[in-house]
């Protein structure tokens, strides 16, 4: 009885200190203190017999090496010229949010790079994205507002037939470490 005990003290302990020694270092490091949820985990199972307290929960937000940062929670980049765009990935339940908006009026969509892959999504002023994805490497996003074309030549019976649509740039490459 006095090793589970001590087994479940070591464990709450050393989650507790790891937390206190990152809340005392630079910004970056505060996304990846435990979650208090994690913590409570990691204790419970040190006091089953032959469990192995489970490894800690993280958030990590994303960075971009160029253009302006615009906000928090994540940390936001635009150029002034583009929409901004956030990530911040979430160990526990192995997903990447993805934060994106700024435009309002005649933006009819926004076009979305994950890793490359481009998905349209609807407008509006902040609009969240989440995707489920594994550890092991980072997960680049970047994004770009447009507004559809117009349609050209409406004939019956067919799809209508439109000018290009007309985009910003796209905003500044982010990338977020997903280990």
């Amino acid at each position: 009885m006095k090793l589970k005990r001590m087994a479940t003290r070591l464990a709450a302990g050393s989650l507790l200190a790891g937390g206190l020694a990152l809340a005392g270092s630079t910004g970056i490091a505060l996304a990846d203190t435990p979650l208090p949820a994690q913590q409570q985990n990691a204790a419970v199972s040190a006091k089953q017999p032959g469990a192995v307290p489970a490894a800690a929960c993280f958030t990590r937000d994303g960075s971009a090496r160029d253009g302006r940062r615009v906000g928090a929670n994540p940390i936001r980049f635009d150029y002034p010229d583009s929409p901004y765009v956030g990530a911040r990935y979430d160990s526990c339940q192995g997903v990447v949010r993805i934060h994106f908006g700024g435009y309002v009026s005649g933006v009819t969509h926004y076009n979305v790079r994950v890793n490359g892959s481009q998905v349209e999504t609807r407008a509006g002023e902040a609009l969240l994205m989440t995707r489920q994805v594994g550890p092991g490497g980072p997960v680049s996003i970047d994004a770009q507002a447009c507004t559809r074309g117009r349609i050209i030549t409406p004939v019956p019976g067919f799809p209508p037939i439109r000018e290009r649509s007309s985009c910003t740039r796209f905003s500044p490459l982010v990338t977020v470490q997903t280990r």
